[in-house]
């Protein structure tokens, strides 16, 4: 009997960014269309992760397989985005039962976090560095999804580490750009300076990461506990750490907790939108489609132009459903007493697309927090499907790397507010986050558009927007801004 094809579909891979002062949104869209194939289709940043991920299918990896795979090959080529110092919130559908589910391995606040812990000191550096996910999120999700060995999918990473990697232009930029503080710290100076002249790698030039693939061997070899259940990479890592002023210790690798959840369903059209549970801001992206769905005033709730006035929830209302939904309240009431009262003026062009790396300035693409994340999604033909979001938080992290594993550190506890805001500092707790992965299925089951976001709340306001323009008022987006691979 013939595999069945993959038929064709629209995924949208959304970046959000808000501006510090005018928190006006600027929007970036990534528009995919795919091809037909009997392999499944895969979508990621960069060309030789989505041939990495096409391979595991090829050999009858499972969709967990392709994303895993095409994760540890993005933190090689965009090492200042995502790594195994970081962590990760992923959406995951299987057709067959149908069932929907939320894996979040975000990093937590370290065991010595204390609310007041950032007063007269810099939240940049050491103590930023929340406990990571990355790693045990991605043992957790094969073992549940996966088909393949273990070690095959980190295999491709480890060669590209060994053999190297041609450098693009977004990494030297961000490697220019910070080239005074890598020759401060030997550990960055030692990676990212290339000794033949004496300048950050540039455009074009091979850049290796050989102490960063020993221990990719090592976690091949012996999977999450290397890590998290006092392995040597785990030892090594706070070891370094510590040399450098953070708090984290041994027991804080130990007692790290991923969480299964269910997420958020919400029945819009003759579609199911499937999003994250905390601490993803699904619930507010639901709250909108709902209200976008019964209260519109024309065939475009949003307005005939991308700048009428758009009803959302209050900064204080997403914060409120998100403590809500932490002391385990239930949705269905959530929703009920829902009060969307506040105004937000939301800037589009919704006549073309635009070229935001020249229409923006960096400082203008920066988020309210400077979060920078690297999304990828897969679908095989019996309409399986994931989509993961990924980071570090800030580009390069806490600009901390543990030269002893070649691991570069995250600065999540930098987006823990201060006192009496919702993110506080304290022991074992996950962040808050605006990332939304987000599948959408149509009525026979069949994923039909991805979609994910980043930046300030207002992030959650455009990345319902860009559903309602494709579900509802049918404006498709013809062109991309930045071209992806689509390799199958």
């Amino acid at each position: 009997m013939a595999e069945r094809m993959v038929p064709r579909m629209m995924v949208f891979i959304l970046v959000l960014v808000v501006g510090l002062v005018c928190l006006t949104i600027f929007l970036a869209i990534v528009f995919i269309k795919s091809k037909t194939t009997t392999n499944g289709t895969i979508f990621a940043n960069r060309k030789e992760c989505a041939q990495i991920g096409g391979k595991m299918l090829k050999m009858n990896g499972s969709f967990a397989d392709a994303a895993i795979a095409m994760l540890f090959c993005e933190s090689v080529h965009q090492p200042q985005k995502l790594g195994i110092g970081g962590g990760f919130l992923a959406l995951i559908y299987v057709k067959s039962n149908p069932n929907a589910m939320a894996l979040i391995a975000q990093e937590i606040a370290p065991l010595a976090a204390k609310e007041n812990m950032f007063k007269n000191r810099s939240s940049k550096g050491e103590l930023a560095i929340a406990v990571p996910g990355q790693v045990k999120g991605y043992y957790a999700l094969h073992r549940k999804y996966g088909r393949l060995k273990w070690a095959d999918l980190l295999n491709p990473a480890i060669k590209l580490c060994e053999s190297g990697h041609i450098v693009n232009r977004e990494l030297a930029n961000d490697l220019k750009t910070r080239e005074d503080e890598i020759r401060k710290i030997s550990s960055f100076r030692e990676i990212f300076i290339n000794p033949s002249t004496n300048k950050t790698y540039e455009k074009g030039q091979l850049i290796r990461y050989i102490r960063l693939a020993e221990t990719l061997k090592v976690i091949a070899r012996e999977g999450q506990d290397t890590i998290y259940n006092g392995g040597k990479i785990g030892k090594l890592l706070i070891q370094d750490i510590r040399s450098f002023g953070g708090i984290l210790t041994d027991q804080d690798l130990l007692q790290y907790r991923h969480k299964w959840r269910k997420p958020i369903a919400t029945k819009f059209l003759n579609y199911t939108v499937y999003s994250m549970p905390v601490s993803g801001s699904g619930i507010l992206l639901s709250v909108i489609l709902q209200k976008a769905q019964h209260d519109k005033p024309d065939k475009d709730p949003f307005g005939k132009t991308g700048g009428k006035h758009v009803h959302i929830s209050s900064q204080k209302g997403l914060k409120r459903y998100k403590k809500e939904e932490q002391k385990k309240s239930m949705i269905a009431k959530q929703l009920a007493n829902v009060k969307l009262s506040n105004l937000s003026r939301v800037r589009f062009q919704d006549s073309k697309t635009l070229n935001i790396l020249e229409q923006y300035s960096e400082k203008e693409m920066t988020s309210v927090h400077g979060q920078v994340v690297v999304h990828v999604a897969v679908l095989t033909p019996t309409g399986d499907a994931i989509i993961v979001s990924s980071t570090i938080h800030s580009r390069f992290g806490a600009m901390r790397l543990s030269s002893h594993t070649g691991i570069i550190l995250n600065d999540e506890m930098k987006h823990f507010s201060g006192p009496n805001q919702t993110n506080i500092p304290k022991s074992r707790t996950y962040l808050l986050s605006t990332m939304c992965p987000v599948i959408i299925v149509d009525m026979n089951g069949f994923p039909k558009l991805f979609t994910s976001s980043v930046g300030g709340s207002n992030a959650t306001l455009a990345l319902a927007k860009l559903i309602v323009e494709n579900l509802q008022t049918k404006r498709k987006r013809k062109r991309s801004v930045y071209k992806l691979a689509d390799i199958t």
